[in-house]
């Protein structure tokens, strides 16, 4: 894993200058960066995990996939097909005719009586006429099901990836028991934060900010997988229903119909979700708890995503007030302060500091500065200590920073989108890690260095040094 952060180093770029383009090289493929290696080391094991683990719910999973690949709803919008096939059974067999009008009764009107809806154009002795008719009132149903059915059945292509994701996690269950011992570090050290903090202390809603942070915890995700196998049960049953219709048109209308699992997120990429009261690591972030990490590595690419999780919590602009009914001026305008500086500093391209953007710059802030005390307080006796046999000289303090800035490495520009309330990546990491008295020191940077000259003023979120009031 260190041979893989010295990979993407740029020695042209001094780390005091420009950090994250020193860490994260620029224009190159983005297939050497640590995301995408860790998500392709991922899909593999899932790869793996399909054949040699036994559990019976993957060859339902394999044959709802097939499916999937072989069905495209948009067939069913072949008019011509259907007018056709309707035609040939009125001419041919009036009863298969009119049992191709009962299917439709039951698919549309959800109900299969004799004297209904479609089943009158059976006594159309014009069986031209008859299949026109027919076409012209199912038309816009067989338009709205397409549309309908082909998102839904790619959605069920995302769905099927996470749930065997699920089942990695449920092989791996050891992970998910890690990641809470270290979140459990990080609200440990939050905890005698917040009781110092003087704006909590003078406002008398220490408590009140206490109970907030003791809510959140990581989440399990057999739960999650034991409704998802009931999903993929119904989905099978649907399917089985439907094979058992008329051949033909109906029977295409009625897979396109099928409501199949859905989700909205991908547990197969490297993020974090903060759902409060719980905080969800997607798959492969825990499998980066597998590989063989120093201490430094384990909080600089894992601890730091649940501690920014962790901000999102405590870390409310003045808009979103639900779950902190208060909040401190003063750190909500040195928060923005300081991405306004980063932006004026390094940008690359569209660089805006909004106030939208408060909630993710302030978790931003947070879960760096948390996550680097919490590694420093556990592992202070190592952290100038050199780690031998790299190219690089290493220390852990060092890899801690590196490590950190690995997981929003991007090739290309590092640009804000106008819609995303995050900053671009190369700001907030150099926003962040201005912000950490320590990184100075670890890169000796002089004070009139890019990185240094970039910090605004030293934000104190919480502690004894946060501001006094609100």
């Amino acid at each position: 894993m260190i041979k893989l952060i010295e990979m993407n180093i740029d020695d042209e770029i001094d780390p005091c200058e420009d950090f994250y383009r020193h860490a994260c090289k620029k224009d190159q493929s983005d297939h050497s960066t640590f995301v995408n290696i860790i998500e392709k080391s991922f899909r593999n094991e899932m790869d793996e995990l399909m054949k040699s683990d036994k559990h019976p719910i993957f060859p339902k999973i394999v044959e709802l996939e097939n499916f999937v690949k072989l069905l495209d709803p948009k067939l069913i919008n072949d008019t011509d097909s259907a007018r056709f096939e309707y035609m040939e059974k009125c001419i041919n067999n009036k009863e298969e005719a009119r049992q191709m009008l009962l299917d439709f009764n039951k698919l549309i009107y959800n109900h299969d009586e004799s004297d209904c809806c479609f089943t009158n154009l059976i006594f159309d002795t014009d069986c031209e006429r008859a299949a026109d008719n027919l076409i012209k009132r199912l038309k816009k149903k067989f338009n709205d099901v397409a549309k309908k059915g082909k998102k839904s059945w790619n959605n069920f292509l995302k769905f099927s990836g996470n749930f065997k994701a699920f089942l990695w996690t449920k092989a791996n269950n050891d992970l998910i028991l890690r990641s809470r011992e270290l979140f459990e570090n990080l609200r440990e050290d939050l905890m005698e934060l917040i009781e110092e903090t003087p704006w909590l202390i003078n406002s008398n809603t220490v408590e009140a900010m206490t109970e907030i942070a003791n809510q959140l915890k990581v989440v399990d995700t057999e739960m999650i997988t034991e409704f998802n196998q009931k999903e993929v049960n119904d989905a099978l049953d649907s399917i089985e229903k439907c094979t058992f219709l008329t051949s033909g048109t109906a029977k295409k209308y009625c897979y396109a119909t099928i409501e199949v699992p859905r989700c909205e997120v991908n547990w197969n990429r490297v993020n974090a979700m903060n759902f409060h009261p719980y905080l969800s690591l997607t798959n492969p972030v825990l499998s980066i708890l597998s590989l063989n990490l120093t201490p430094a590595m384990e909080y600089g690419l894992v601890v730091s995503i649940l501690g920014h999780e962790y901000g999102h919590t405590l870390m409310r602009s003045k808009k979103d007030h639900i779950l902190v009914p208060y909040f401190s001026e003063n750190v909500t305008t040195c928060v923005q302060n300081q991405f306004t500086r980063s932006c004026s500093f390094f940008k690359e391209g569209l660089c805006e500091t909004e106030i939208m953007q408060f909630d993710e710059n302030g978790a931003d802030l947070f879960g760096g500065h948390l996550t680097y005390e919490a590694f420093k307080k556990r592992h202070s006796c190592v952290l100038n200590k050199s780690i031998r046999g790299y190219e690089y000289c290493w220390t852990p303090a060092k890899l801690f920073f590196y490590s950190m800035a690995a997981v929003d490495c991007y090739r290309e520009n590092s640009e804000s989108n106008p819609d995303d309330p995050h900053h671009a990546s190369k700001i907030r990491v150099n926003a962040v890690f201005a912000q950490i008295p320590d990184f100075a020191e670890v890169f000796q940077c002089d004070a009139k260095s890019k990185m240094m000259q970039s910090r605004s003023e030293q934000c104190h979120l919480f502690g004894s040094k946060a501001p006094e009031f609100f």
